[in-house]
């Protein structure tokens, strides 16, 4: 009897129709997540028929998708505060309005509310030759401040831009560092974020010759950083000094465990384009 009244409670693993799916994505200092189902074309004609065009669509199946930033970032031009969001859409046959709404625990588009609307974008539809048995979501063309978010069922596809605001945060966090644990490693990290984003090269020849002035003369590499700011400041002539001590300290480190400094042509090579 007892066995009889407890079977009810336990739990069926059993396939879903629309399986979850989860995609991450990290752009610059900033982390995406899309959460949601994917229904599957079956034979079926989708868009135009399933999916209405010109119709709002949930997206999806389930529950309504769930869409996260955790820093502000550009929903195709408009600003969004960071946070999670459902991603609804109408579709055209030439083009996708693409619908960010801070209501998540939709289940359909009976109750949606427009005044909950956080961001809207219109995207050119693309017709692949090839199907997409699932619909699916995807981050591509990722940048240091930017990417593409992809929807595509069928042989639909559509492309949201997304960007974020990287280096007021990013000299943010350098500064917030140093203070922290101002060794030569982290001066030397700050350098090369300079000269890697090509901004505030100024602040990095500063930052690099505190991280020499506070031990990092014992590594090659904060020589060969500076010496790569030097040369995007325009610097050439004292750029190839700094290389050649970069090299020459190298060699001595590498002489000392027996072993060749294995960069030397390579730096060379790299000096020679300058």
């Amino acid at each position: 009897m007892l066995g009889l009244m407890a079977a009810p409670s336990i739990a069926q693993d059993l396939p879903q129709p629309s399986p979850a799916a989860t995609n991450m994505q990290r752009i610059g200092l900033t982390d995406f997540k899309m959460e949601y189902s994917r229904p599957g074309v079956k034979g079926r004609t989708i868009f135009g028929d399933l999916v209405p065009y010109n119709e709002m669509w949930r997206t999806g199946a389930n529950k309504a998708n769930q869409f996260t930033s955790s820093t502000e970032f550009n929903f195709g031009s408009t600003a969004v505060p960071a946070g999670t969001y459902s991603l609804f859409s109408i579709p055209g046959e030439k083009e996708c309005v693409l619908l960010l709404n801070s209501e998540t625990e939709l289940w359909g588009t009976g109750d949606y509310d427009e005044s909950k609307e956080v961001a809207r974008f219109t995207a050119q539809v693309e017709i692949e030759d090839e199907s997409g048995e699932r619909l699916e979501f995807w981050f591509s063309d990722i940048t240091e401040n930017a990417g593409i978010l992809n929807l595509m069922w069928d042989t639909y596809h559509v492309k949201v831009p997304l960007s974020v605001e990287v280096q007021e945060r990013a000299m943010a966090n350098i500064k917030s560092a140093i203070e922290i644990d101002p060794s030569w490693q982290k001066y030397r990290n700050a350098a090369s974020y300079c000269l890697n984003s090509n901004t505030n090269l100024d602040m990095g020849k500063d930052w690099i010759n505190e991280s020499l002035a506070r031990g990092g003369d014992k590594s090659w590499y904060t020589y060969w950083v500076k010496a790569q700011i030097l040369n995007a400041t325009g610097d050439v002539k004292s750029a190839k000094i700094v290389g050649k001590k970069a090299i020459a300290v190298g060699e001595e480190a590498a002489k000392a465990e027996g072993e060749e400094f294995q960069y030397a042509e390579g730096l060379k090579e790299d000096m020679a384009g300058w």
